[in-house]
């Protein structure tokens, strides 16, 4: 479990680091806060799946 939790983290961070500084660098505003919103909420639904608060 601990395993999961560590890749979630590792891969949400490549992710943001990979995307977010093109979008703050061109001044991409909206589009910033769309991908925010969109992480945010997957990684809440992946985090209560290796919680195993939700089932498939």
């Amino acid at each position: 479990m601990f395993l999961d939790i560590f890749f979630l983290i590792l891969s949400f961070v490549i992710i943001v680091l990979i995307d977010a500084p093109r979008l703050v660098r061109l001044g991409l505003w909206r589009e910033l806060w769309v991908f925010g919103t969109i992480m945010v909420m997957g990684y809440t639904l992946a985090f209560l799946r290796v919680f195993k608060v939700i089932y498939p």
